[in-house]
C-alpha cells in the first residue's frame, strides 16, 4: 500500500482517494498479501498514518457527509518516501524485502 502511495505522488499534490487506494491495493496484491476485507485494508492504511509514513485528510465536500474511506484522501510523507527508496533503515512493522524472516 505504501508503494501505491509512492506511485501516486504525481497526482494532485500526491493525494489519492481512500477508497480508490483500497481498490487498487486489492487488485494488485498477490494472493499472500490479500486482506480479508476493506476494513482490514483501512486499518493497514491507518497504521501507515500512525507511523507517519502517510498522511490523511478529510475530503468531504459537505459537513453532513459521512466520514470514511470514500471521503478521505491520503498521501505519502517524506519518511514514507525514504522507506520506499530504501534510504532509511528497514521497519520491522512494514513488509520490507531488506528484512530476512
Amino acid at each position: 500500500m505504501l508503494v501505491l502511495l509512492y506511485e501516486s505522488r504525481g497526482n494532485a499534490g500526491g493525494w489519492i482517494g481512500g477508497q480508490m487506494l483500497i481498490d487498487l491495493y486489492g487488485a494488485q496484491a498477490v494472493r499472500s498479501e490479500k486482506c480479508e476485507d476493506d476494513s482490514h485494508q483501512a486499518s493497514l492504511l491507518h497504521d501507515l498514518v500512525l507511523k507517519n509514513l502517510a498522511e490523511a485528510r478529510d475530503a468531504r465536500v459537505y459537513r453532513h457527509e459521512r466520514a470514511g474511506l470514500e471521503n478521505s484522501e491520503y498521501r505519502i510523507t517524506a519518511k514514507g518516501v525514504s522507506l520506499v527508496d530504501e534510504t532509511s533503515p528497514a521497519d520491522a512493522d512494514i513488509d520490507d524485502l531488506r528484512i530476512i524472516k
